[in-house]
């Protein structure tokens, strides 16, 4: 757990990495399905998180993600329902 004293919901959502960047994605009804998936503009929260992996967040959306330099991405198109800052995870 990453603490945020504030944080009074979680949500489960799964993990998923990317070279575009790391995403949380709000499960479906359907094994496999998803009904949400948002870009994580903090991703170094999800370090020790792999692909697939369930996860309790809390989070907040935002308008967009700032980047540094010194981030690598790539040139592919990744859909997504918008930007989130992860402020705990359990």
């Amino acid at each position: 757990m990453h603490g945020d004293p504030d944080c009074k919901s979680h949500v489960m959502m799964e993990v998923f990495k990317d070279c575009t960047g790391s995403y949380l994605r709000v499960p479906g009804s359907e094994p496999g399905n998803h009904t949400q998936e948002f870009k994580v503009c903090n991703s170094a929260i999800l370090k020790n998180h792999n692909t697939g992996e369930s996860v309790n967040a809390c989070y907040t959306k935002i308008n967009e993600c700032e980047f540094s330099d010194d981030e690598v991405v790539c040139y592919m198109l990744h859909e997504h329902d918008g930007f989130i800052k992860v402020r705990d995870i359990k």
